[in-house]
């Protein structure tokens, strides 16, 4: 018992005599306890928000790529699985512009989908041929694009064989739930989606 009184003098003579560290201390270990505390009851909020985000726009659970692309027989595959719940095709190409020294993926996208629904953020989705909508990042990469304006395919011969016209009107900006994050986007995050 006296071993603890004179522990408990030598703690408090201790404090005493340096008050501003002890204070300095336990204002660290507050701002901890309090980091800690705010990380640990965010999380889950954060994880419903985007499971929220990622249902509302039918993300998909995995994606089949093919540099050869699929035919009817790979597509069957898909249909005759029953794990698979829904699927749909697609077509996309990587572009190296020439004009504007960036690559930029071109994709299709199917207009009464489930899945990967895109968010108009300005204007509208293409309706006719010819008319395109770029990724939000666009307007980030190049202020001066507006709706109604021309947008250019200009590559290699080889490239540019995979389209059928090389000027777009520019219709809309839109959100992709797939590109959510920068690193999805490549590292020079100028990729587009139509």
């Amino acid at each position: 018992m006296a071993k603890n009184k004179t522990y408990n003098k030598s703690i408090k003579r201790e404090i005493a005599s340096s008050k501003a560290r002890f204070i300095s201390i336990m204002a660290i270990i507050f701002l901890g306890v309090a980091f800690y505390a705010g990380i640990k009851s965010s999380g889950p909020d954060l994880e419903k928000t985007i499971n929220d985000y990622f249902n509302e726009r039918g993300l998909m659970d995995s994606k089949v790529v093919s540099s050869l692309g699929l035919d009817e027989n790979d597509l069957k595959l898909l249909e005759d699985n029953d794990k698979i719940s829904d699927y749909y095709a697609t077509k996309s190409v990587d572009v190296n512009m020439t004009n504007t020294k960036n690559v930029v993926k071109f994709m299709e996208y199917k207009q009464n989908s489930t899945m990967n629904k895109l968010e108009v953020v300005e204007g509208r989705m293409p309706k006719n041929s010819g008319e395109i909508a770029l990724d939000e990042q666009a307007l980030k990469d190049n202020p001066n694009l507006k709706i109604g304006d021309t947008y250019k395919v200009e590559s290699d011969e080889d490239t540019e064989a995979y389209f059928k016209k090389k000027s777009f009107k520019i219709v809309g900006f839109v959100q992709s739930p797939m590109y959510i994050d920068y690193l999805s986007r490549g590292q020079r995050l100028s990729e587009r989606e139509v």
